[in-house]
């Protein structure tokens, strides 16, 4: 019998993740092509990042898909406009410290895209989250360490 693996965290639910892997590639949307849109609008840019965290009983594989559009704006605000959200890749660029909130518009996206793939075997502090019986990370909370 096999023990089930779960990260190990710590008191206040953070654990130490590592970047292992970034993957820039095109992505097909499997609906929108059966929905009978032309092929070329199904097609995009992508980024795959693969984190590593140590789990209870080995080490366990979270992955994350971000698209490739930097957006200067939050796509929505909590707590009365406390807490700004941005989408997934605007989050990792501003958590991993490549690009501040103010610099969003003017950032050069081919330098941006050559820091974020350098960012392989980056050690993190990370806060994870429980969603539909799955681990995600919450990427607002990435800090390096």
């Amino acid at each position: 019998m096999r023990r089930a693996n779960r990260p190990a965290v710590d008191a206040d639910g953070y654990a130490e993740v590592t970047l292992k892997k970034i993957e820039c590639k095109m992505v097909e949307d499997k609906r929108a092509l059966k929905k009978g849109l032309p092929p070329d609008e199904c097609r995009y840019e992508a980024y795959d990042f693969e984190f590593v965290v140590p789990g209870v009983a080995g080490d366990m594989t979270l992955n994350e898909r971000a698209g490739s559009v930097i957006n200067p704006e939050p796509i929505e605000e909590k707590y009365r406009g406390t807490v700004k959200v941005y989408n997934k890749l605007t989050s990792l660029v501003i958590a991993t410290g490549l690009a501040k909130v103010e610099e969003l518009e003017t950032v050069d996206l081919d330098e941006l895209k050559a820091n974020l793939l350098g960012l392989a075997g980056t050690v993190y502090r990370a806060k994870l989250v429980k969603v539909d019986a799955f681990y995600r990370i919450d990427l607002s909370s990435l800090t390096p360490l």
